[in-house]
């Protein structure tokens, strides 16, 4: 199982093309890849105003979707977050990146991401995908 962050699905749906994106184009359809509940919430906003929405809902819809928000996993990212001695930003989206690197340590789920803030998590055993990436 993988977990992609928003930042990546972001990146694929606009045409951006890096090592992330790459990595996700190689894996639909060969591996089970997941996106969060908060995830999918920042991805469809972000693509408000694409003119490719309604496709990509539905592109959306088939991909599982793990829950990363309510009480438990807020309380668990704090706890994290106290483990890696870090002051965090009160804005919303280092808490979000946070929660999703407490769910995919806790899950033993490898994250896909090419956002170098999820570096910190490493020592407490987040798991990011690099896979070798094969040239067309």
């Amino acid at each position: 199982m993988i977990l992609v962050d928003s930042n990546t699905w972001l990146d694929y749906f606009n045409g951006n093309h890096n090592r992330a994106t790459q990595a996700l184009h190689q894996l639909l359809g060969k591996e089970p890849v997941y996106i969060s509940d908060l995830g999918l919430t920042e991805v469809l906003l972000a693509l408000t105003h694409k003119p490719h929405l309604s496709t990509i809902r539905y592109l959306l819809s088939a991909v599982p979707v793990v829950t990363i928000g309510g009480l438990e996993w807020a309380l668990r990212t704090s706890d994290m977050r106290t483990r890696l001695k870090v002051n965090i930003a009160t804005s919303v989206d280092p808490i979000i990146r946070s929660m999703l690197a407490t769910y995919c340590i806790e899950q033993n789920i490898c994250l896909l991401s090419a956002d170098p803030f999820f570096n910190e998590f490493l020592p407490l055993g987040l798991t990011l995908v690099s896979p070798i990436l094969t040239t067309p």
